[in-house]
């Protein structure tokens, strides 16, 4: 146990026995809202479903202008995110992918409306409009189809209405000057089709300050669309199609930090800076004083050639488009249950990046991607209620990405230069997964029942990839994925590889049912992610890559879970609860190589995590309820895990984005103040403890625990009106989504003392003052 003035155990643990305490005066309070998921397949009941699950409304999203994922990250205590440059990755009970290997899935992959989105361009900004997410944890392999061995967000989008809907929602955020405005139409256009329209548009403010331009940067500005038909062709048909456009636009958030300010000169009106590049002749560089310091101040673009003309002043840009479709199709048939999802996901990115998140701009990035994908599930659900139930069917998923990137880059004087090079690097990979899969429920008595399942995937890989060099110092400069010269002479490396692997999951479920409000269940399942390539296929010495060390293996993970699910007081307080035991070989990791400038992904021999879960939720009285949950990840560490060729060894640290504890705990109320008009409020507090970022484990890179406490208080008008302030971290604590080395400024001789390294911040405090109508 820890002590409370960290927010641990004590503080987390305390708010849950308090909630209990309290319980034995709600035997008159009406039961909570039910809440409806559709985990396994069918809708149930959230606390009908064998399965550790978080599941939050829509429109407490929308109230609580939840708008991405990462601010969604922090409401669920079992999950973290880290982002960087390339993509964001997210870790569902200490389990996920690590590092910025464009060609990474998720270790926790998102689906859209049933279909998968295992890469983060994928789930771009569909945070509006939605019905539900469902957070589902641990290995997903039936019904949640490829690579889920961590786990699974859902994310389902609100259906057209029976009857007329529309709302509006806009705020004006007065810290940084960011803005949200929303809109949706919902509604019958015949007697048996119904449309859905729902836009909206957001930017998160500018929170920091470049230095070099006096411009407030860490800008995103947000849009997004979608528009969503029902139709029902007969009784026993029917058919919902949506498509979804959605962008991003974004500027630079990584800056740079001295762990060690005693190795880095002091420098008049800065706080902690050091001068740099060194004297690199005969290179025309022009020295400039860098800022190093943890705050809201960073250092961008380039000063000093010769990466100017590509990487200016500024320059570091994230620009994102992503298209989602899909058509579903519900057939009955002789009590049975057919369903079809087509399934159509694109995007396509441009990321621009100081990879020594300097000024001095001593080594650049220009990235852009194209990726589509295509998929068909089809399932059948026998009829329930009977002594034995099923779920089976097939799955296809066809994927196209391809990559451009540039790097540049001064090497450092030793052992190889001072040399400037400049890589242009050409991938592409086509996969093709099939797989079939099949749960069984056999219903013993009413009270107990036993689920076993699995699927079985065969999936094939091609990749080809290319890396032309140039050691000219004018073409480097004007290096981007548009304009590579193609000088003749130019040493250029290929390679031509594939991969095909099959793996069959199983998962063993038996439920206990003791009274019609309590579950009971113990849980035995097993999830396979495939592996893949790398796709960054090129080092500082030499740009020939051995194959072997471009292709990495999948990874596995085997849960035991216990847990049990409970209502009593009529409904009026639920609690539940979970013991989980995950091991896992060949766990993907994300590691830092500055040979490469850049990432290699290693297979941990062996890793493992245990945890408790406990979650609970309470109307308190007719005007206030409370809820509140959280995670303790007792061990999650590396059994055995060596890279040979480096020499290093991460055998027993902690796996990266585990905090040891994490929780939250929110407190609603609603009243009446004068005729129909409410006043509603929310106070809401989220832990999340220390964690590491990658498997190093380097104490200066870590990222320390913090507690956020969030609150919105809105006035309901007679004419459906709504006036609210909602402010989320409040008291401006730190969130360090991302601590890594710069992968040159660290080993030049005139800065390792200082020990830099990059930083990300998340926005501060926010504090939204809105206004929603419904109509």
């Amino acid at each position: 146990m820890t002590d409370f003035k960290t927010g641990r155990a004590p503080l987390l643990s305390g708010v849950c026995i308090a909630a209990l305490t309290i319980t034995g005066a709600l035997a008159d309070i009406a039961p909570s809202d039910e809440i409806i998921v559709t985990a396994q397949g069918r809708q149930q009941s959230v606390q009908d479903v064998s399965i550790s699950i978080d599941a939050t409304p829509g429109l407490e999203l929308q109230e609580r202008v939840i708008v991405d994922v990462e601010n969604f990250a922090l409401d669920v205590p079992s999950v973290t995110i880290a982002e960087s440059p390339f993509q964001r990755s997210i870790a569902i009970r200490g389990v996920g992918s690590t590092g910025g290997n464009y060609g990474y899935e998720q270790s926790a992959p998102f689906f859209i409306d049933g279909v998968f989105g295992g890469r983060a361009g994928q789930f771009l900004t569909p945070f509006f409009d939605l019905d539900r997410i469902e957070v589902v944890k641990g290995p997903q392999a039936i019904f949640f189809g490829k690579n889920a061995t961590a786990g699974a967000v859902s994310l389902n989008a609100a259906r057209p209405t029976d009857d007329f809907y529309a709302s509006v929602n806009g705020g004006y955020e007065v810290e940084n000057g960011g803005w949200l405005a929303e809109g949706v139409v919902s509604g019958p256009l015949t007697d048996n089709l119904r449309g859905r329209v729902a836009v909206r548009g957001s930017r998160r403010g500018g929170y920091l300050t470049d230095e070099f331009t006096g411009e407030d940067v860490g800008v995103a500005d947000d849009f997004g669309a979608r528009i969503g038909l029902e139709f029902d062709a007969s009784d026993n048909l029917s058919f919902y199609a949506k498509y979804e456009y959605a962008e991003r636009d974004s500027d630079r958030r990584i800056q740079l930090v001295c762990n060690n300010p005693a190795g880095a000169p002091n420098f008049p009106n800065l706080d902690v800076g050091f001068v740099f590049p060194p004297n690199l002749p005969p290179f025309p560089f022009q020295p400039v004083t860098v800022e190093c310091a943890e705050d809201n101040v960073i250092s961008s673009g380039s000063l000093a050639a010769p990466f100017d003309e590509q990487f200016p002043i500024g320059g570091d840009i994230g620009d994102n488009d992503l298209h989602n479709a899909v058509l579903k199709t519900e057939l009955a048939i002789a009590d049975h249950t057919v369903e079809l999802t087509t399934g159509y996901s694109a995007y396509n990115t441009r990321q621009r990046d100081g990879l020594d998140r300097s000024a001095a701009a001593l080594a650049t990035s220009d990235a852009g991607e194209d990726f589509d994908q295509f998929s068909q599930e089809i399932r059948v659900l026998s009829p329930l209620g009977g002594r034995i139930e099923y779920v089976a069917g097939f799955l296809y998923i066809d994927q196209t990405h391809e990559l451009q990137q540039t790097v540049a880059q001064i090497v450092p004087p030793a052992p190889f230069g001072p040399a400037p090079l400049g890589d242009f690097i050409d991938v592409a990979q086509d996969s093709r997964t099939f797989s079939g899969f099949a749960q069984l429920t056999l219903n013993i008595t009413d009270e107990v029942r036993i689920k076993a399942g699995a699927r079985y995937t065969n999936e094939k890989k091609e990749y080809v990839s290319n890396v032309t060099r140039t050691v000219d110092i004018a073409e480097i400069g004007a290096l981007d994925i548009d304009n590579f010269p193609a000088t003749p002479g130019n040493p250029s490396f290929s390679h031509d590889l594939e991969r095909t692997e099959e793996n069959l999951d199983p998962s063993v479920t038996v439920e206990w049912n003791p009274d019609d409000d309590t579950l009971i269940y113990a849980t035995y399942a097993r999830g396979t992610k495939s592996g893949g390539f790398e796709f960054f296929p090129r080092t500082t010495a030499t740009i020939a890559v051995p194959a072997d060390l471009l292709e990495y293996e999948e990874e596995e993970a085997v849960n035991y879970e216990v847990g049990f699910k409970t209502t009593v007081f009529d409904g009026a307080v639920v609690l539940n609860g979970a013991y989980f035991f995950t091991n896992l070989k060949g766990l993907q990791n994300q590691v830092v190589d500055l040979n490469v400038l850049g990432f290699i992904t290693l297979n941990a021999e062996e890793a493992h995590v245990t945890g408790i879960e406990m979650e609970t939720a309470a109307t308190l009285t007719d005007a206030l309820s409370f809820g509140g949950a959280f995670t303790w990840l007792s061990e999650a560490e590396y059994d055995a895990f060596t890279d040979p060729a480096r020499g290093v060894d991460f055998t027993g640290n902690r796996l990266p984005y585990a905090p040891e504890w994490s929780g939250t705990f929110h407190l609603d109320g609603e009243w009446p103040v004068a005729g129909d008009t409410t006043l509603r409020a929310r106070l809401q507090g989220n832990y999340t403890g220390d964690r590491h970022f990658d498997a190093a484990n380097v104490e200066s890179d870590l990222g320390e625990g913090f507690f956020t406490l969030d609150a919105r208080i809105g006035v309901t008008l007679p004419n459906q009106f709504e006036l609210y302030v909602n402010g989320r971290n409040l008291m401006d604590k730190d969130d360090i989504r991302l601590v890594s080395q710069p992968t040159l400024v660290g080993p030049l001789p005139t800065t390792a003392a200082a020990d830099p390294r990059g930083v990300l911040l998340a926005e501060g405090r926010t504090v939204f003052i809105g206004l929603r109508k419904e109509f």
